[in-house]
């Protein structure tokens, strides 16, 4: 009966369709294989973290050099609880199946943004997978890791669009104790005033960060957090302009941290920095030393969030029908990837939303020309066309110094914020205000023929 079903819903499926899924399975097979058996990279590492932790001291690994907070090292445990390859092949086809949901929730959250008929669903999902290929098959090195932060992103966006605000707090908690910088999405809730998706965050953070007491004790938990609280702290007060990790990892070339390319083309470092690279095309643009640029940085991350919450200004009623939310969620989520002090080229899988947002925009009939149409492209080549595999491994460090894919996912950003529908809405919220004041002008109060012609309800919204 199960074999029947799959044989009807594939036979169902138009042709180009068919392909497009057996070349997307080839490839998680292939990946798999890699991930699972031949690949040795951070992984092994959350391994370690996940033993020190089941051994009472969770900071004890490498002299405590771990910066993840405790309740991603109770999940490490889990997974150094089991045989070495039984947790990356866990790990990778959780990664894939939740991959897959994420997509599924995202073309349900994306129909207001960015409508599009069925016929064309596949094919952006297609586009944005592809486009990100490099980006995805990276992180599926990783056996998925920041996949997993982008489905428990996308289930927490899921659930407010439904009104689950409790669910929906408990997924953004698992998020931000997964990795912190989602604590991000607070007080993006609060100026949305989403006050209760805010408020059960808030305690399935704390309820979530207790949790580790129940393996090492309370005391020990209590030293535990304390002890991250202390390091994240102190990693945040020695930042210089270009961001790095002190003791843990030094400033390093493939930081691709929304920091890490301001500081590239603010300031200018010397030939024993170990971000210079020694070669014909790698150019500085800025007399300013590390420290000089500092608040320069600063004060340009500053501006763009105040710009980017000017331009989110406004709450989400009805989540479900309002095309600003899924472009707003998206944003967040990428800038949950950005804003950490050490964000490697796979954890830049957390533009998914944003180039799907944009595959549905420049394919949906009668797509906008001019600059909405070539920066896709721009982005595009940069993601796919500067590998060091393709370009070769010297001038891929070059090409990485330039922050090039950081360029690529903000391009995506500034698309995603930037949809027809948004502006239309932005447009009729706006539009019975207007009308209301000329209606005010025209007809002043005790005229009797004050909203002659004018709607009944005009004044409404």
């Amino acid at each position: 009966m199960f074999v029947q079903s799959l044989s009807a819903i594939w036979s169902s499926w138009p042709r180009s369709t068919r392909w497009l899924a057996l070349v997307a399975a080839v490839a998680v097979v292939i990946a798999g294989i890699y991930g699972i058996f031949l690949r040795t990279n951070d992984f092994s590492v959350h391994l370690r973290y996940g033993e020190s932790f089941l051994w009472g001291n969770p900071y004890g690994f490498n002299d405590g050099t771990t910066f993840y907070p405790l309740g991603r090292l109770w999940l490490n445990a889990g997974l150094a609880s089991l045989n070495y390859y039984a947790s990356r092949a866990l790990c990778y086809v959780a990664a894939i199946a939740g991959l897959a949901l994420t997509m599924v929730m995202w073309q349900r959250m994306a129909a207001a943004a960015a409508p599009l008929p069925k016929e064309k669903w596949v094919p952006a999902i297609a586009w944005t997978l592809f486009v990100l290929s490099a980006l995805i098959i990276r992180d599926l090195d990783e056996c998925g890791l920041q996949l997993f932060l982008l489905f428990f992103l996308t289930a927490g966006g899921y659930c407010l669009v439904n009104r689950w605000h409790a669910l929906s707090g408990f997924w953004i908690a698992t998020a931000i104790v997964y990795k912190a910088t989602p604590v991000l999405f607070l007080p993006l809730l609060i100026w949305k005033r989403e006050w209760r998706a805010a408020a059960w965050t808030m305690v399935f953070t704390v309820v979530l960060s207790l949790l580790p007491a129940t393996y090492l004790g309370w005391q020990p938990m209590l030293d535990a957090h304390a002890f991250w609280l202390e390091r994240a702290s102190g990693i945040l007060d020695d930042q210089g302009a270009y961001p790095f990790v002190p003791g843990i990892e030094p400033p390093k070339v493939q930081n691709e941290s929304l920091k890490a390319l301001l500081a590239r083309y603010t300031a200018s470092y010397p030939e024993d920095h170990p971000i210079y690279v020694d070669h014909p095309l790698f150019f500085q643009f800025s007399p300013l030393s590390d420290q000089q640029a500092k608040p320069v940085v600063m004060g340009l991350i500053l501006l763009l969030g105040a710009a980017i919450a000017w331009r989110m200004r406004g709450g989400w009623p009805l989540p479900k029908e309002n095309p600003q939310f899924a472009a707003d969620w998206a944003t967040a989520c990428l800038f949950a990837a950005l804003m950490s002090p050490l964000c490697w080229r796979q954890h830049l899988v957390m533009a998914i939303p944003c180039a799907y947002l944009v595959a549905r925009e420049r394919l949906r009939p009668g797509a906008s020309g001019g600059w909405r149409k070539w920066l896709p492209v721009v982005a595009g080549v940069i993601l796919l066309g500067t590998r060091r595999e393709i370009v070769g491994d010297e001038l891929g460090i070059v090409l990485l110094s330039y922050k090039l894919d950081t360029l690529a996912v903000l391009f995506y950003v500034v698309l995603a914020l930037t949809l027809p529908s948004r502006n239309l809405a932005a447009g009729a919220a706006a539009e019975p205000r207007i009308l209301a004041r000329a209606a005010c002008k025209m007809w002043p109060p005790g005229s009797n023929d004050r909203g002659r012609g004018l709607p009944d309800k005009l004044g409404a919204g």
